[in-house]
């Protein structure tokens, strides 16, 4: 009776929270820093922020890749007020001096950064012991050192100014330790832990922080990821389904600027954070109830999960050794 209760009342919940979301923000004029730009997630967050009026600028490693975004970006939209989009080709976890080095640049050319996204990242996914070390230390550098240096660099400002945001790219799988990734799941909870710490200092500032939760998206580093990804991975990942880029970056978008510490796509990803959120910051009051409802109802969703993975991986070791 009382799961019965539990599970209407978190419905309910679910759909008016998503109801009552105010989606009304404002970049026109601001100036929004965007790694990992040019393709996949963080090149539809660039044209998404460049058609609401902000003034775009570019990080990643190919020089010919950001050209074409640019171009691209510029040709989408008519630009308002003068609005300025710029690159710079360069690595982002290699050398902190330059990064210093380019974001001060950027603000020369366009202005103090107000936003950073964090996009910049890729997956490996292999099964632990058929793992290269060296992709450990690649993850950790990629997905969660690289963003270390660039909130670091865009930080000065913010703080001078009282005013900002910085976005974070982990994964459902920086929530929930998953078949064939430990190399990546151990940078996006790298992530995770680094934004609910970082929140408390740069709060006193008005600074705020976001961290963006998304299930598998239809992006060239997926199909990439896909090579080398085991069995037991793609079907335990396949019930998510692949989402598309463009919806990722509007809702990401749309969280950050209303305030929103924990930014997720679909019911999956929302569930998953819900499961995972007992120590998260809280974002309002009506969010934490919904947690505070709900929880015990999606934390036995999340153990029937688990299971169901463990029988997965018991399926295809039992047909390996047969």
């Amino acid at each position: 009776m009382w799961f019965i209760f539990i599970s209407v009342l978190a419905v309910i919940l679910i759909s008016v929270y998503y109801a009552l979301r105010s989606t009304s923000f404002t970049l026109n004029g601001k100036h929004v820093l965007i790694t990992g730009g040019s393709k996949g997630i963080g090149r539809c967050i660039a044209e998404e922020c460049w058609k609401l009026g902000a003034n775009v600028t570019l990080i990643a490693r190919n020089e010919k890749d950001l050209q074409n975004a640019q171009q691209q970006i510029i040709a989408s939209t008519k630009s308002q007020n003068g609005q300025k989009i710029n690159y710079f080709a360069i690595d982002i976890c290699n050398n902190y001096e330059l990064v210093e080095k380019t974001v001060r640049e950027a603000e020369s050319l366009s202005g103090p950064i107000f936003l950073l996204f964090n996009c910049a990242g890729n997956a490996i996914s292999h099964r632990f012991d058929e793992t290269p070390l060296e992709v450990f230390k690649q993850m950790i550098d990629v997905n969660y050192v690289g963003a270390v240096y660039c909130t670091k660099a865009v930080l000065p400002t913010m703080k001078t100014r009282k005013e900002g945001r910085i976005v974070f790219f982990s994964s459902v799988a920086g929530l929930v330790g998953i078949y064939g990734f430990s190399a990546y799941s151990a940078s996006k909870f790298a992530l995770v832990g680094f934004a609910q710490a970082l929140l408390m200092e740069v709060k006193p500032y008005s600074i705020g922080v976001t961290v963006s939760l998304p299930p598998d998206t239809d992006t060239p580093g997926f199909a990439k990821e896909q090579e080398t990804k085991p069995i037991e991975t793609k079907v335990i990942c396949e019930g998510a389904g692949l989402w598309d880029p463009v919806v990722v970056a509007k809702k990401t978008i749309s969280d950050a600027m209303n305030s929103k510490f924990a930014s997720t796509v679909g019911l999956e990803s929302f569930a998953v954070k819900i499961a995972a959120s007992g120590m998260f910051p809280i974002d309002s009051w009506f969010e934490f109830c919904i947690q505070f409802f709900s929880m015990g109802l999606f934390r036995a969703v999340f153990a029937y999960f688990l299971f169901s993975c463990q029988r997965i991986v018991a399926k295809h070791s039992k047909s390996k050794s047969d």
